[in-house]
C-alpha cells in the first residue's frame, strides 16, 4: 500500500512531536538537577556567611575590649 503524502506527513509529525516532547522532558529533568545543585550551593554560601559574620563579631568584640582596656590604662 502506498502512503499518500497526507498520511505520511501525519506520521512524520506524530513522530516528530513525540521526539520533541521526549527531548523537552529530558531538558526539564536536566534543569531540575541544575536547580537542585544551585540550591545546595546557595545553602553552602549562607552557612559560610553565617560563620564569617560570627568570626567578624568576635574580632570586633575583642578589638573593642582591647581599646577599652587601653583607654582605661592611661
Amino acid at each position: 500500500m502506498l502512503r499518500t503524502p497526507c498520511r505520511f506527513l501525519g506520521r512524520c509529525r506524530a513522530r516528530l512531536r513525540k521526539t520533541t516532547v521526549d527531548s523537552l522532558k529530558d531538558s526539564v529533568d536536566s534543569l531540575k538537577g541544575s536547580v537542585d545543585s544551585l540550591k545546595d550551593s546557595v545553602d553552602s554560601l549562607k552557612e559560610k556567611e553565617k560563620t564569617n559574620v560570627k568570626k567578624n563579631q568576635a574580632s570586633f568584640t575583642k578589638l573593642i575590649s582591647e581599646l577599652f582596656i587601653a583607654s582605661n590604662a592611661k
